[in-house]
């Protein structure tokens, strides 16, 4: 199974791995010595293995901490994506022009997961699986938000969007 967090982690991980190479590098040409264990003293490299490993650390823990958040009532729609967007978009039922439940490609799409904004597709908030609440804004906008949840948001919208149908012929 592909784990969405994994497609975050990886790429990143290589890129620590590489900065640590490079400061390696530098490290060793800066002494002037050649590349050999004996250059490094037992501290040095302590001490690196422990950056590194806090590094890894935090980058892991912080990874962890996104999560997307939706809350859908009878009057609006909130969306939450922290730590990226801790403040929560709301958006009125009033802007809704239309919705639908969607398959979709992320990488196709919107060029992977997370919070994103594609000028054809409009803006996107995933983090993983391809099915989505796609919504049409009275502006022109469009959003998709990611779930995993399909008959839990379908339920929730076609409430949502029943009572202001019932409000205007009532």
């Amino acid at each position: 199974m592909n784990h969405p967090r994994l497609i975050i982690v990886l790429p990143v991980l290589f890129f620590v791995i590489v900065i640590c190479a490079i400061s390696w590098w530098v490290h060793f040409s800066y002494r002037g010595q050649a590349m050999v264990w004996e250059a490094v003293s037992n501290s040095e490299l302590l001490i690196l293995g422990a950056v590194l490993f806090l590094t890894l650390g935090l980058l892991l823990a912080y990874v962890y901490s996104c999560k997307l958040k939706i809350k859908i009532s009878d009057k609006r729609i909130w969306i939450s994506y922290p730590p990226f967007r801790g403040n929560w978009k709301k958006l009125n039922k009033a802007e809704i022009k239309r919705y639908q439940i969607r398959k979709y490609s992320p990488w196709r799409e919107y060029y992977g997961r997370g919070f994103r904004n594609h000028w054809i597709y409009g803006m996107c908030y995933t983090i993983s699986g391809n099915i989505g609440l796609q919504l049409y804004l009275k502006n022109g906008k469009k959003i998709l938000i990611g779930t995993q949840q399909k008959q839990g948001i379908k339920y929730a919208m076609e409430k949502m969007m029943e009572k202001e149908n019932s409000s205007k012929n009532g």
